[in-house]
Formats: structure tokens, C-alpha cells, sequence
């Protein structure tokens, strides 16, 4: 059974400007999701390599990065990007390790 454990979460800002998400500790999965309170859309990039193609999330949804190969994400590992639609807004970081 696959056990989660809580990050820092992670401040998106500045339009146009992706963050990238990094794992903190080995963890298979790597869920962000928009406080309740946040009403702008959310995109995000999973192909790390290119920055890959923008997809959106609406507000209070959540996503999560995986690799392809279903292999861990290593201690610092970029997971993939986020950028805000507008203004900033804060993220729920939760790392599944199992």
C-alpha cells in the first residue's frame, strides 16, 4: 500500500515563468493541488526534457507527475513545471512514496 507524506508547499508567481516542482525525498508520485481558496487556472508541464505541452487545471483540482517508466523520482529530481494563469497562488505538495 502506498504511503504519502506532505511537502513544503510551493508558491507559484510571476506569469510566464514556470516553477518547477522537485521531489524532497525518493517518491513514485508527486500530487500539487491549488488551495481551496485559489480561483485562477493552473498550468502545468510534465515533459521535463522540453517543458513539454501546456495543459490547464481549473481551481481546487490537482495533478500529479509521474515518470513514464514508473521508476522513483530521486531527492531533488525536477518532477515537471507550473505556472499561474495570473497573480500567484499556493500549492498543496503531497509525495507518494509507495
Amino acid at each position: 500500500m502506498a504511503s504519502s507524506r506532505p511537502a513544503a508547499p510551493v508558491t507559484i508567481d510571476a506569469v510566464g515563468n514556470r516553477e518547477a516542482i522537485t521531489a524532497s525525498t525518493q517518491c513514485r508520485e508527486i500530487r500539487v493541488r491549488q488551495r481551496t481558496s485559489e480561483t485562477q487556472a493552473l498550468y502545468y508541464y510534465s515533459d521535463v526534457a522540453s517543458g513539454g505541452n501546456r495543459n490547464e487545471k481549473y481551481p481546487a483540482e490537482s495533478h500529479t507527475f509521474t515518470k513514464a517508466s514508473g521508476a522513483l523520482f530521486d531527492v531533488g529530481e525536477v518532477a515537471g513545471y507550473l505556472e499561474a494563469d495570473s497573480g500567484s497562488m499556493t500549492m498543496e505538495v503531497e509525495e507518494i512514496v509507495g
